[in-house]
């Protein structure tokens, strides 16, 4: 699984039914990455001093227009490598960026 395109590989597979040319575009750029780092991968290393993971997450507020949510993402990183991420718009409607943002954090925990 390549994490880093999952996002746009969701956001595509949503006009699966009737793409647009501007779609086609989005899904040969995927393509093209893919095919330039093909012997790119994820490492770990077990010589990092810190043996905990570490995590990230961010919002964004109301990025689905048509459903006015906003989407959550997180990464999980142990050892230098992800071991886990998700990307998903929020089961709740935010009013304001403060809260999307407070979301976020707390699908992590």
């Amino acid at each position: 699984m390549r994490f880093n395109i999952a996002f746009g590989v969701n956001v595509l597979s949503q006009y699966l039914q009737n793409p647009g040319l501007q779609h086609w575009r989005a899904a040969k750029r995927i393509l093209r990455y893919l095919k330039e780092t093909v012997a790119e991968g994820i490492t770990y290393c077990k010589q990092m001093s810190s043996k905990k993971p570490v995590s990230y997450s961010d919002a964004d507020f109301v990025r689905d227009e048509n459903e006015r949510r906003s989407t959550s993402g997180y990464i999980i990183i142990l050892q230098g490598g992800p071991i886990s991420w998700s990307s998903k718009l929020q089961k709740t409607i935010s009013l304001s960026t403060a809260k999307t943002e407070l979301v976020a954090p707390t699908k992590v925990a």
